[in-house]
């Protein structure tokens, strides 16, 4: 558990945040009081009913009312009450000016009949004061506000020029002045940009402006739609809170996508009305009209997408350079007819290339075999591997290289014997006397057999 002084500093911290959210809500500007001053004091309107002041009033109508001061404190204090213009802040929450700021509208209009005067504790003092609309007033809706500001003869506090005036502390004391000038009510409520871009942590910022070219305050929402194909519709809720006469709007929305990449469409639409801030309209609902616009932008991300591209090219420059190097062997390959039933392995040692090429080359699969008569590519790079190849064609050389024939280690002598062949003999032929010339030879006679020795 915490100790206790720790939480005796949280229960202060969950009251000053509580403080700080009240005074937003009632959505009035901090004042600043010397030091020593007592944070207790209030000003409200003399109706306890009335949370604060409203007016209907025509140009040049003067009226007098009264405002109610309280000092809760437990000691004298000196104020100062100053009439100030209001605006509204980027979200569209009410704030009254500063006192230093020129005040040309309800500020300017309010006088103060005691501004300052001295209340002891936990007394109360009614103010008068008058309300002066110029006649040259447009009509339209206006907004300012009283405020209640510590003063001291001695120091004047309004001096801020000065050093050490003493100021220490700050609060909230101020009562809303609304005055609606009669007229023709002019709306004229533009959205002037819509604009999408990164911020530093990836996520969209979606950036509009809306300005209140007419005469009345305008209050509007409406929602933005987000579409992709890659996600679910998304919806995004926009309040633009009250805008008044001649003001303008930057309200701004982050959203983070849920898939990050792909084209995103964001539809916005806006419905804007006269804001009814006096309490005053019965029925405002048909003073207004409906805007939309329609924004398309990319998600990219790039640092992916470079990595992605760098991979990608570097798979593409490998597989570029071995279509390459498969292109270069095709061009130097050469048929070759298997004679017989033979292993992949067996072909590529030669030829002295390696097996996985060879197989590569001709879609040679598992289990690696090459049948008889099958034409196969042999990548070649010398004439001694094209004269191999041809002598391979031969089946008989093939087999013979194979299976090769044993030279004899001796020489042994082999003896041959000659039987000449026999010769029948010629059968005797007795001769014709009267056939036979005186010149006629007979057959295995010599012709010098006839002459006697």
């Amino acid at each position: 558990m915490f100790p206790q002084n720790s939480l005796n500093k949280l229960e202060r911290i969950r009251k000053i945040i509580f403080i700080l959210g009240i005074a937003l809500i009632l959505g009035s500007r901090w004042v600043v009081l010397p030091a020593g001053a007592q944070e207790k004091m209030f000003i409200m309107p003399i109706d306890p009913a009335q949370s604060w002041f409203v007016y209907n009033l025509d140009p040049g109508k003067v009226l007098n009312d009264k405002v109610l001061i309280t000092n809760n404190s437990d000691k004298i204090q000196k104020v100062k009450i100053i009439p100030v213009d209001a605006e509204a802040t980027s979200s569209g929450l009410f704030a009254l000016k500063s006192k230093q700021s020129a005040q040309i509208g309800v500020g300017g209009w309010i006088t103060i009949n005691d501004p300052i005067f001295s209340l002891g504790p936990k007394e109360h003092k009614t103010c008068l004061f008058t309300i002066n609309i110029p006649k040259d007033t447009p009509p339209g809706d206006y907004a300012g506000g009283l405020i209640v500001i510590p003063y001291d003869d001695e120091v004047n506090v309004e001096d801020t020029s000065k050093k050490g005036t003493g100021i220490s502390t700050v609060i909230n004391v101020g009562v809303r002045v609304y005055v609606n000038v009669s007229g023709q009510v002019n709306i004229d409520f533009k959205w002037d940009d819509f604009s999408q871009q990164f911020n530093d942590k990836d996520q969209s910022l979606f950036m509009f402006n809306f300005s209140n070219n007419g005469n009345v305050a305008i209050e509007a929402k409406g929602e933005m739609q987000l579409q992709s194909l890659f996600f679910k519709p998304t919806s995004i809720p926009i309040d633009l809170g009250v805008v008044y006469s001649g003001k303008s709007t930057n309200p701004k929305v982050t959203w983070k996508s849920p898939f990050p990449f792909g084209r995103v469409t964001a539809t916005t639409s806006i419905h804007y009305t006269r804001a009814n801030v006096f309490g005053a309209l019965e029925d405002n609902s048909d003073q207004g009209g409906d805007l939309e616009k329609i924004l398309s932008f990319w998600i990219i991300p790039y640092k992916e997408v470079g990595v992605s591209f760098l991979v990608f090219f570097m798979i593409f420059g490998i597989l570029a350079y071995r279509y390459q190097r498969s292109m270069a062997l095709l061009k130097n390959c050469k048929p070759y007819i298997s004679p017989i039933e033979e292993s992949i392995t067996s072909i590529a040692q030669k030829y002295g290339i390696s097996w996985k090429v060879l197989a590569k080359i001709n879609k040679i699969k598992f289990p690696f075999i090459v049948h008889e008569n099958q034409s196969i590519l042999i990548p070649f790079v010398n004439n001694t591997s094209n004269n191999a190849v041809a002598n391979l064609q031969n089946k008989s050389v093939i087999q013979s290289q194979s299976n090769p024939i044993p030279a004899p280690s001796k020489e042994i002598p082999v003896t041959l014997s000659v039987i000449p062949p026999s010769i029948p003999s010629a059968p005797s032929i007795a001769p014709n006397p009267s056939s036979i010339s005186p010149n006629s030879t007979i057959p295995g006679e010599s012709s010098g057999s006839s002459q006697a020795s």
